[in-house]
């Protein structure tokens, strides 16, 4: 990756679209993974995981709020982007266009999906657009305790009983595969933004 800063106002017209596509997707990604948790607020197994959930989601809708105020360095009101978009302007990980079926497949999006989410903006903090890194500590660092929850329930799931280990195995093996095509795009957008510095390139 390059490590020659790059602020807002030095992106070309090109670039300048890759990088508020790629903030709206870890954005609206974090929006509608909030949801998915909220869903389960009142069916999680345990008041406990209820509680669990209940943070986690307020969490994903205060980063999707940092994510969207990004919009502002490149001259855009994130408002109106945030919240008067219709559901097929949303360039959210597809993966989460249908709510969990189950808990075991809720403990897949956190394991599968929100590490995914914490890779891209970690990557994303490290990389050369200068915006980002200021944005992204609070975030990742909150993030700590959804991947303790992940590997908690992981563990739980995968050691109770054979059936409990073959559905939340079933889970992450449904959720992986278009949640990786998501999180490491090969197209052109995502070979400009790794050429520039911004991301790394799909196989890192």
């Amino acid at each position: 990756m390059s490590t020659t800063s790059i602020a807002p106002a030095d992106l070309s017209v090109e670039l300048r679209a890759d990088v508020r596509r790629l903030i709206l997707s870890m954005a609206d990604t974090k929006r509608i993974l909030g949801i998915r948790y909220s869903d389960w607020l009142l069916g999680a197994p345990s008041i406990e995981a209820g509680i669990a959930a209940s943070g986690m989601a307020q969490d994903e809708w205060g980063h999707a709020r940092l994510l969207y105020a990004l919009l502002k360095d490149l001259g855009e009101d994130p408002k109106p982007i945030e919240y008067d978009r219709a559901a097929e302007d949303y360039a959210n990980c597809d993966v989460l266009d249908t709510p969990a079926d189950d808990w075991a497949d809720l403990v897949a999006l956190l394991a599968v999906v929100d590490s995914a989410l914490t890779v891209l903006l970690q990557a994303f903090a490290e990389g050369s657009y200068e915006p980002a890194a200021g944005r992204a500590g609070k975030m990742i660092a909150e993030e700590e305790f959804h991947g303790d929850m992940a590997s908690a329930w992981l563990g739980r799931l995968g050691s109770a009983t054979p059936e409990s280990k073959a559905r939340i195995v079933e889970a992450c093996a449904t959720r992986l595969p278009r949640t990786l095509a998501w999180m490491a795009a090969d197209d052109a957008a995502a070979h400009r933004l790794a050429e520039a510095g911004v991301l790394p390139s799909a196989d890192e």
